[in-house]
């Protein structure tokens, strides 16, 4: 089995973006695909990976920029590519920073829905 998260390299990434997300109303927090993965209204909007932060929520224009700006590509667990998630890669808890209004956006979107 592929192991898609790693505690000891992102410990300090998964502190980070729990502490900055943490606030904001009904966030949950659940393991999927091995991963730490923060949901809201029982959707995910984000989760984590080794080396990266996947978003999953954004509309395509968002999602394209997210990928050109941050050199992000398609989320992928095995042989299964989920091409609505884009995974962009985070090494340490400061490359989160540019990224939160991308995930808090994700956040919002799953948040409005109806």
């Amino acid at each position: 089995m592929v192991k898609y998260y790693d505690e000891n390299i992102m410990s300090d990434v998964r502190k980070y973006l729990e502490k900055t997300i943490e606030a904001w109303p009904g966030v949950k927090k659940k393991v999927m695909f091995g991963c730490p993965s923060y949901m809201a209204r029982g959707d995910i909007f984000a989760i984590l990976t080794t080396g990266g932060v996947g978003i999953t929520r954004l509309p395509n224009n968002a999602r394209e920029y997210v990928i050109e700006k941050f050199q992000g590509g398609p989320f992928t667990a095995g042989k299964r590519v989920v091409k609505n998630w884009v995974v962009v890669p985070v090494r340490y808890p400061e490359d989160l920073n540019p990224l939160i209004p991308c995930i808090k956006r994700s956040y919002r979107s799953v948040m409005i829905q109806e």
